[in-house]
């Protein structure tokens, strides 16, 4: 049996098949669609047309490379972008109608758990003080965790889709408007535990994962190589720095530049930067894995 998580995040669609071998869960593939449901969000409350066509196509096109419907399991979970959208229920319906599918949207508290399993997954130290940093387009979960006993889960309601949507209108940014993000994220980060005893710091999301392509100056193909990789905030600030700099269309044509991040990557940058100066880290570790991998590690704990 296969079974396909596919996870609709604020800037793209996730999609993880795997099946359950005999020494645990064998992934199969998987694969990110830059598909921004999130667009606009911020303004008007509510999915727009385009983006609620936008992603019900790319759903009927992760259905249709698994034709094989006795099978295989989907399962479909829904973050921030469809916990505030007023419009929510007309997009879970549609998924319903059109795919036979009930989508699940989860909560913050419950996306930060997922996370810290996925990127954690296994644990090989339960003595081991872990943060996982899941910096997504709408919020980002901090989940502080001994092994495998999460201690506690902060989700907040800033992420590198909204930020940039809040705060940029220039491109590049003016200096006004990264002082302005810099002050917003400072201020929403006010509240978090001011806990400097953690051993490791794990970033997750899309914001880490192209840092790390840009640091190691992989092509996108690539991204499997980076599992683990450790970067210095040193080499956040600059990456940050660098981007900034440039405009869209030339963070586009980087080797290292996912499809749909170029806009957003500065926002999300800086969260990662002032996260890990919360926290007392001078470094982080990047993961690959995250909520998907979490949800589907939590179907069969083998």
């Amino acid at each position: 049996m296969k079974h396909i998580v596919i996870e609709i995040g604020t800037n793209s669609i996730k999609a993880l098949s795997a099946e359950l071998g005999e020494s645990g869960w064998d992934i199969l593939s998987d694969k990110v669609y830059p598909t921004r449901i999130g667009a606009g969000l911020q303004v008007t409350q509510k999915i727009s047309e385009d983006a609620l066509k936008r992603n019900l196509d790319t759903v009927g096109l992760i259905i249709s490379q698994f034709p094989d419907k006795a099978d295989t399991h989907f399962h479909l979970i829904a973050t921030e972008s469809l916990r505030m959208a007023e419009n929510a229920e007309v997009f879970m319906k549609q998924v319903k109608n059109l795919y036979g599918i009930s989508a699940e949207i989860i909560s913050g508290d419950k996306e930060g758990e997922l996370a810290y399993r996925g990127a954690t997954y296994p644990i090989t130290n339960n003595e081991e003080s872990v943060v996982v940093s899941d910096i997504g387009g709408g919020s980002t979960e901090f989940t502080l965790g001994l092994g495998d006993d999460i201690r506690y889960i902060i989700s907040l309601p800033i992420g590198a889709v909204k930020l940039t949507e809040l705060c940029i209108k220039h491109d590049p940014a003016t200096k006004n408007e990264l002082n302005d993000l810099n002050k917003f994220i400072d201020t929403q980060m006010a509240g978090l535990h001011k806990n400097k005893n953690v051993t490791r710091f794990i970033g997750v999301g899309g914001t880490v994962t192209t840092l790390a392509l840009l640091s190691l100056n992989k092509p996108v193909s690539e991204v499997n190589q980076i599992e683990g990789k450790q970067f210095t905030l040193e080499e956040v600030l600059r990456q940050t720095d660098y981007l900034a700099g440039l405009t869209i269309a030339e963070k586009n044509k980087l080797l290292n530049m996912p499809a749909g991040r170029a806009d957003i990557i500065v926002a999300g940058s800086m969260i990662l930067s002032k996260a890990m100066i919360n926290y007392g880290q001078t470094e982080f570790t990047v993961s690959t894995k995250g909520v998907r991998h979490g949800y589907l590690f939590s179907l069969i704990n083998p």
